[in-house]
C-alpha cells in the first residue's frame, strides 16, 4: 500500500544508510589514524588500559633518556678524573726522584718541585672547569652533605655523609638507617711548639731570642759506677746490696812477672753479668802501666758488665761488676792465647845413638837431601855432604844459611856433633820444619834415620808462658770482695726544685729489667742507659709543679733543665734525708750548674687574619720563653676582631690557634711582622715552627639497619629520627666525647675509712689488687707490700706505684697532693671503662678491712656515652631519576667528592693527616725536605681515592646505569607491544570493514532512491 504523507520505506531506507555511513566513517578514521581507539566511545576500557599503558611508556622512554643523560655525566666526570690519575702518576714519579737525595743535585729538585706545583694547579683547574650543562661537577658541589637538627653536632657542615642509597628506603616507618661517624669535625689551626728546650735550635717558640738571657742547666748525676769514683757517681747510693769485685796482682807473682816485652801480646776473655768479650792488649805496656789493661776492659763494659780500675808500673787491678746484687754475677779475665813477638827457635840437638858422626857414609859424594821452611817460604833440594857433616856441623849451617832469603832461616854452630840453632830472620809465630829428607846418592842404610833423629829434637817457641803466668797473677790474688750480693730494698726520696716550685719523688717508684727501687738506676745499662732514662723519666711526672725537666745526654748523665729563663731559673735535685745519699747528692762536687741570666726584653710583632678579620699584637719574648699563656692570652684579647681563639700555655707547652667555623669555611693564619731581633720573624714565619690542620668535616656511612627509625620523604631529602644512633668514642671538638669510669680513694671518710685511718706504720705494708680493662679485655694487676706510712704521708707514693702499670692495668692515677685523694681513672673510654682496687693482705690487722672499707669509695663503675643526634637531612649529591617511578626505588643518588687540595690525599684513619697540599712550595712534606715518607704516602692516598671514586662511578654506569637501560628497553618493547594490541587498529579487519560499508552505502542509496519514486507512481494514476 502506497501512502502520500509518510513514505515509510524512505525513513527504513534513511535510517540504513545513516548507520552505513557512521560504520563507514569509523573505518575510514581507523584506516587513517592506524588507531582502533581514536575517542572515548570507540572503546571506554580500552581506552583506560592504552593510556595507562602510554604513560609507562612515556616514562620508561624518558627513564632511558634520563639514563643515557647520566651516563654522559659520569663518563665526563670519569675522563676528567683519568686525566687527575695521570697527573697523580707524574707527581708520583717527581716525589721518587726526589727521594734519591744522593743522586739529584738541589737544582734538580727545585725543577721537580715546579712541575709538581704546575700539576697540582693542573687539578685544581681541572676540578673547577669540568662541566655538564653548565653544572660543575668535581668542585664537591656533586657531594652529599646534612642539615636538619644535629643535636651534639655544632653545625650542618660537621657531618659529610660518604655514602647513601635511597632505593634502600621507601619514606615507610618500618625503613631505618644508623649513622656512624669516624672523624670528628675539625676546625681549621696553627700550633706552635714550645717543647724544645733545646736553645741552639730553631724550632720552637722557646727560641725567641731575649739576649743573653739563658735557663739554668744543671747536669747532677754522672754516669760513673766505678767504686774509686764512689762519692760523685751513684753507685753510692745505699741498697742493702754490693757488687762482686776480683783484684788482679801487679806485683810480685802477678803482672810484672809476665815474660812477654817487644811488641807481644796477651788475648784475654772478660766475663761479667751482661757477657764475654775478647780483648787482645800488649803485655810490655801493660806491665809498665795497669792503666793499659783498664782502658781496654773498660771499652767493652757495655757489652760484659765489667768496670776496671787501676793504674801504675807494677799496680793492682781491680774488677767491678756493673751490676748490684745479682745472683750469678761475675767480674773475671782469663788469658786463652799469647802472641810472642820474638823469633821462633828450633834447636838440633845431636844425641848418643843418632849423632852425626855416627853416619855410616863418608864417601864425598854421599849426601843427604831435605826441604826447609821458615817465615819467608820453602827451600827444595838442600843437600849436604854426610863427610863434611860427620867432621863439622859447620857444613850443615852452611847449606841451610845458602837458602836463607828464600827460608827467612838463619843458623849457627861448629864442631863434631856440635849443636845447631835454627832461628826465623823474621819476628813472629812461623813455625821451622823440614821435610822431604832423603838419602841423595848415599850408599849406606841408615842414615836418612839417624838425621831426622838429630833434627828433630830441642823445639821451643818463646812467650807461651805469658798465658800461665797471667792466669796465675787472676787466681792467685789476695783481694776478692763480697761475691753476689741479694738484690737491694732501699729507696731515696729526693727534692726536685725549679722555678715553679719543688716536689718530691721517691725511688720506690721504679722498676725497669727485674729490678726495683735504688737498684735501678745503679744497675743502669751503659748500653741503653735504661736506668737514668726511667729516673729522668719518674723527674719529670713533676714537671708541671717543678718547672724543671730531665734528660740523659750522649754521655749518659742526668741532665736537669728549667723550664724558665733568666736568673729567675731554678733546675736542682737534692736528697732532704741524712746519711750518705744525702751527702752524695747534696755534694757540689756532684753536679755542675749553669745559672740563667737576665737578657734583654726583645718583642715580636704579629699578624693574625681569622675568619672574621685581622689584628696586629705585640708579645714580650722573654715573658712567652717563660710561660706561653702569655701569647694564648694575648691572642684571645682580639678573638672578637679575628674568630681566632687559643688553647694550651704554660712553662714549654705548645699553643693551639684555632679558626671559629668549621671545615672549609675555617681560616686561620699568623705571621710574625717586625721583632726586635729580625731573626725572630724568621723563626716565626718558618715552616717548621708551627704545624698547620686544615678543617675538616666530619666522615661516616648511612646504611640500611631496619629498626625501629621513621622517614619522612620531600622531594630529595629525607629527614631521619631514630634514638639508637650510636656516636660511641667521637672525640671533641665536635661531639661530646665520652666519659671515662673513675674511683676516688679518699684521705678521710666517716667510719673509720679513707688512707688517714690506716694503721700500719713504720716497716708495715698492705698489699692490692688493681682491675682495669686493656684492649677490651678486663685486667688484674697486684701491686705489693706498699708502706703504709709512706701512703699516709704522701698520697702521691700510691699515685706513682700505679702509674707505673698503667699500660699493663688500664688504670691511671692522679692526686692534687701529698694529702690528697687519690682519683682512679680507667684508660678506656665509654661503657667498656673500668677500674676498680681492692686490698688483698696487711702486715698490721685490720687495714685491708680499712682500705675496703665501701665509704672510702666514691665514683662511677662505668663511663657514659656522649649526646646523639636526633633528626637530619641528606641533601646533595648527583641524584639521578633512572626509572619510570618518581621514587626511592627509581633514583641514584652519587656522592662525587671535591679533588680540593687540602683534602684529597688526606688519610682520616691516621694522626696529623695531610693533604696535597703539602706537596706544594713551602709546604710541610715539599720535595726538599729530607725525608719524603709523608709525602709519598699522601700521593699514594690521593692516587686510591681518585681511583676509587673512578671504580664507584665505573661500577654505577655499567651495574646500574647502562644494565637499567637494557631492562628499560625491553620493558618498552613489552609494554608498547601491549598498547598497540589494545589500540592500534588491524588493517585487514578495518579493509573488510570499508569494503562492507562502502556496499551497505551504495545499497542504501539505490533503495532510498527507489522509496523516493513511489509516490510517482500515484502521480501517473492522477493522469489519466
Amino acid at each position: 500500500m502506497t501512502r502520500i504523507n509518510t513514505n515509510l520505506s524512505s525513513l527504513t531506507a534513511q535510517h540504513s544508510l545513516k548507520r552505513s555511513n557512521s560504520a563507514l566513517e569509523t573505518s575510514l578514521t581507523r584506516l587513517s589514524t592506524g588507531l582502533r581507539i581514536n575517542t572515548g566511545k570507540d572503546d571506554p576500557a580500552g581506552l583506560i588500559a592504552s593510556e595507562q599503558l602510554r604513560s609507562e611508556i612515556v616514562s620508561i622512554g624518558q627513564s632511558i633518556k634520563n639514563s643515557e643523560r647520566a651516563g654522559n655525566i659520569i663518563a665526563t666526570a670519569d675522563a676528567a678524573l683519568g686525566e687527575v690519575s695521570s697527573l697523580l702518576n707524574d707527581v708520583r714519579s717527581l716525589v721518587q726522584s726526589s727521594a734519591n737525595k744522593g743522586a739529584v743535585s738541589a737544582e734538580e729538585i727545585a725543577a721537580n718541585q715546579v712541575q709538581v706545583d704546575n700539576a697540582l694547579d693542573a687539578i685544581t683547574r681541572i676540578a673547577q672547569t669540568t662541566v655538564f650543562a653548565g653544572q660543575k661537577l668535581l668542585n664537591g658541589s656533586k657531594s652529599f652533605s646534612v642539615s636538619g637538627s644535629l643535636g651534639a653536632f655544632n653545625s650542618p657542615t660537621d657531618i659529610t655523609v660518604n655514602s647513601f642509597d635511597p632505593s634502600l628506603h621507601t619514606a615507610s616507618a618500618s625503613d631505618d638507617v644508623s649513622l656512624s661517624v669516624t672523624q670528628s669535625a675539625t676546625k681549621k689551626s696553627v700550633s706552635f711548639k714550645g717543647t724544645d728546650f733545646n736553645t741552639g735550635t730553631s724550632n720552637s717558640l722557646l727560641d725567641l731570642s731575649v739576649g743573653t738571657s739563658t735557663r739554668t742547666s744543671s747536669t747532677i748525676i754522672t754516669n760513673d759506677f766505678s767504686l774509686a769514683n764512689a762519692t760523685s757517681s751513684l753507685g753510692s747510693l745505699s741498697t742493702g746490696s754490693t757488687r762482686f769485685t776480683r783484684v788482679i796482682e801487679g806485683g810480685a807473682t802477678g803482672l810484672a812477672d809476665l815474660a812477654g816485652s817487644g811488641s807481644e801480646t796477651i788475648t784475654l776473655d772478660v766475663t761479667g753479668n751482661l757477657g764475654t768479650e775478647s780483648i787482645t792488649v800488649n803485655v810490655a805496656a801493660f806491665k809498665a802501666d795497669t792503666q793499659v789493661l783498664t782502658d781496654a776492659i773498660n771499652a767493652v763494659s757495655a757489652d760484659t758488665g765489667v768496670f776496671a780500675s787501676g793504674s801504675g808500673a807494677g799496680g793492682d787491678l781491680t774488677l767491678t761488676s756493673t751490676l748490684v746484687g745479682t745472683s750469678g754475677t761475675t767480674a773475671t779475665l782469663n788469658a786463652t792465647s799469647g802472641q810472642g813477638a820474638q823469633e821462633t827457635v828450633r834447636t838440633l840437638v845431636p844425641a848418643t845413638g843418632s849423632s852425626y858422626s855416627t853416619l855410616a857414609a863418608a864417601g864425598a859424594g854421599n849426601v843427604i837431601t831435605f826441604d826447609l821452611t821458615g817465615n819467608l817460604g820453602t827451600a827444595t833440594g838442600i843437600s849436604v855432604n854426610l863427610q863434611a857433616l860427620k867432621a863439622d856441623s859447620s857444613a850443615l849451617v852452611t847449606a841451610i844459611n845458602a837458602v836463607s832469603g828464600t827460608t827467612g832461616i838463619t843458623a849457627s854452630g861448629s864442631g863434631v856433633d856440635g849443636q845447631i840453632t835454627l832461628t826465623n830472620g823474621t819476628g813472629g809465630t812461623g813455625a821451622i820444619t823440614f821435610a822431604n829428607v832423603a838419602a841423595g846418592g848415599g850408599t849406606v842404610a841408615g842414615d836418612v834415620t839417624l838425621f831426622n833423629a838429630a833434627i828433630s829434637d830441642g823445639t821451643q817457641t818463646l812467650g807461651d808462658t805469658d798465658v800461665t803466668e797471667f792466669n796465675a797473677a787472676i787466681t792467685g790474688s789476695t783481694t776478692t770482695a763480697a761475691t753476689n750480693g741479694a738484690l737491694g730494698t732501699k729507696t731515696t726520696v729526693f727534692t726536685v726544685t725549679g722555678n715553679k716550685g719543688s716536689a718530691d719523688i721517691s725511688t720506690a717508684a721504679l722498676a725497669a729489667g727485674g729490678l726495683t727501687g735504688n737498684d735501678v738506676i745503679i744497675n743502669n745499662d751503659f748500653g741503653t742507659n735504661a736506668g737514668i732514662t726511667a729516673f729522668a723519666a719518674l723527674i719529670n711526672t713533676r714537671t708541671d709543679s717543678t718547672g724543671v725537666v730531665a734528660s740523659v745526654n750522649g754521655s749518659g748523665n742526668l741532665v736537669l733543665t728549667s723550664q724558665g729563663v733568666g736568673s729567675t731559673s731554678l733546675a736542682n735535685l737534692t736528697v732532704g734525708t741524712a746519711g750518705a745519699d744525702q751527702t752524695l747528692i747534696n755534694s757540689a762536687s756532684t753536679k755542675t750548674t749553669s745559672t740563667g741570666t737576665d737578657g734583654t726584653s726583645n718583642t715580636t710583632t704579629l699578624e693574625i687574619i681569622g675568619d672574621l678579620g685581622r689584628a696586629v699584637v705585640t708579645v714580650q719574648n722573654d715573658a712567652v720563653i717563660n710561660d706561653t699563656t702569655v701569647l694564648k692570652n694575648l691572642i684571645n684579647s682580639v678573638t672578637t676582631q679575628t674568630g681566632v681563639s687559643a688553647t694550651g700555655g704554660g712553662f714549654g707547652a705548645d699553643v693551639k690557634l684555632s679558626a671559629s667555623k668549621y671545615g672549609a669555611a675555617g681560616v686561620v693564619t699568623i705571621n710574625a711582622l717586625a721583632a726586635s731581633n729580625s731573626a725572630d720573624i724568621t723563626l716565626l714565619n718558618a715552616a717548621n715552627t708551627r704545624v698547620t690542620v686544615a678543617g675538616q668535616n666530619a666522615t661516616g656511612t648511612i646504611s640500611h639497619a631496619n629498626g625501629s627509625g621513621s622517614f619522612t620523604a620531600a622531594g630529595e631529602k629525607f629527614t631521619y629520627t631514630d634514638a639508637s644512633i650510636s656516636l660511641d668514642g667521637v672525640i671533641d671538638p665536635s661531639l661530646t666525647p665520652s666519659t671515662t669510669a673513675t674511683r676516688t680513694i679518699q684521705r678521710t671518710t666517716a667510719g673509720a675509712g679513707g688512707l688517714d685511718s690506716l694503721t700500719g706504720a713504720a716497716t708495715d705494708t698492705i698489699s692490692f689488687t688493681l682491675t682495669g680493662v686493656v684492649n677490651g679485655s678486663q685486667v688484674s694487676t697486684t701491686i705489693s707490700n706498699v708502706n703504709v706510712a709512706a701512703l699516709k704521708s704522701d698520697s702521691r707514693y700510691l699515685t706513682d706505684l700505679i702509674n707505673a702499670t698503667s699500660t699493663t692495668s688500664g688504670v691511671r692515677a692522679s692526686t692534687t697532693g701529698a694529702t690528697g685523694n687519690i682519683v682512679l681513672e680507667s684508660t678506656t673510654a665509654g661503657t667498656a671503662g673500668q677500674v676498680a682496687i681492692t686490698a688483698t693482705a696487711a702486715t698490721q690487722a685490720g687495714d685491708v678491712a680499712i682500705f675496703n672499707n665501701a665509704d672510702t669509695f666514691t665514683g662511677i663503675s662505668a663511663g657514659a656515652n656522649p649526646a646523639v643526634a636526633s633528626s637530619f637531612d641528606v641533601t646533595g649529591g648527583a641524584l639521578f631519576q633512572i626509572g619510570p617511578s618518581v621514587n626511592f626505588a627509581n633514583q641514584v643518588n652519587i656522592n662525587i667528592t671535591s679533588l680540593d687540595l687540602e683534602t684529597l690525599g688526606r688519610d682520616y684513619t691516621t694522626t696529623g693527616n695531610k693533604g696535597l697540599s703539602a706537596l706544594k712550595t713551602g709546604g710541610s712534606d715539599s720535595l726538599d725536605k729530607a725525608d719524603l715518607t709523608d709525602a709519598a704516602a699522601i700521593i699514594g692516598t690521593a692516587i686510591s681515592q681518585v681511583a676509587t671514586l673512578r671504580g664507584k662511578l665505573g661500577a654505577i654506569q655499567k651495574n646500574a646505569i647502562e644494565s637499567n637501560i637494557r631492562s628499560l628497553q625491553t620493558s618498552l618493547e613489552q609494554v608498547t607491544a601491549a598498547e598497540s594490541s589494545i589500540r592500534d587498529a588491524d588493517f585487514a579487519v578495518e579493509t573488510a570493514a570499508l569494503t562492507r560499508s562502502q556496499i551497505l552505502v551504495q545499497a542504501g542509496t539505490n533503495v532510498l532512491a527507489l522509496a523516493n519514486q513511489a509516490p510517482q507512481n500515484v502521480l501517473s494514476l492522477l493522469g489519466r
